[in-house]
Order: structure tokens, then C-alpha cells, then sequence
């Protein structure tokens, strides 16, 4: 249907996360799975990052749908573990299928953090279309 306020679009699935840090790093996917109704989006993932030294900010790509382009990355979503031993979070860019990881005070953190460390998180985003 057509009305305005009619569920026009919804739609679930699975997810391929990816290093989208540069590094070429190969991250172990437990599960990532999504859930998109009209534009909003939320996807989950269970991830492990390998053994590395590598000091570029942490980033993972793949997500299922690019998000708004906005003046500013105005999405981001909540991590709900991680063995990190520190407080992430998830900010979502803008026009992108990736999310960074950064601390509570608002640093990004490297992949070398990460090594070896779990992270399971939902970002929750408007897509473009």
C-alpha cells in the first residue's frame, strides 16, 4: 500500500563484517545478523580480532545497508561485551557501511587494542534508502 504511515519496507537477514581499517585484517564472525524496517536499521555482530600490533583505528565494514549522509555521524549503537577491559563504543560514519570503536572519552581505538579481543555490538542507523 501507499499511505503514509503504512509499513512500506522491511526486511532481515545476515551481514559479512570486515576489517575496514585498513589493515587487512581477517576478524572472526561468531554471528552478525540485521533487522531493517522503512529506513532504520539494526544490526548485531559477534566478533574476534587476530593476534596484531597494528596502530590503525579499529574499524568494521560490511554493514548491510550505507547509512544517512549526514553533516556529522550522528548513528552509532552499543556494545554489549567486549574483553577489551576497556568502554567501547560504536559510532556509525556517515554515508557508510562501517562502524569505528571508540572509547567512552571519545578515542578511537587501535587494532593492536583489539588484539586477540572479543566485541559484540548493535548499531542501530537510518539507511539511505
Amino acid at each position: 500500500s501507499t499511505g503514509v504511515n503504512d509499513l512500506d519496507d522491511y526486511e532481515e537477514g545476515t551481514w559479512t563484517p570486515n576489517d575496514a581499517s585498513g589493515a587487512s585484517l581477517t576478524l572472526t564472525v561468531t554471528s552478525a545478523q540485521y533487522v531493517k524496517i522503512g529506513q532504520l536499521v539494526a544490526a548485531c555482530a559477534d566478533v574476534a580480532y587476530p593476534t596484531t600490533a597494528n596502530g590503525l583505528a579499529a574499524a568494521i565494514g560490511g554493514l548491510p545497508f550505507t547509512s544517512q549522509n549526514t553533516t556529522a555521524s550522528v548513528y552509532g549503537g552499543i556494545v554489549s561485551y567486549t574483553d577489551a577491559n576497556i568502554s567501547l563504543i560504536v559510532i556509525q560514519a556517515s554515508n557508510s557501511t562501517t562502524v569505528a570503536l571508540y572509547i567512552t572519552a571519545g578515542t578511537a581505538v587501535t587494532n593492536a587494542t583489539m588484539s586477540t579481543r572479543i566485541v559484540r555490538f548493535v548499531a542501530i542507523y537510518r539507511a539511505s534508502a
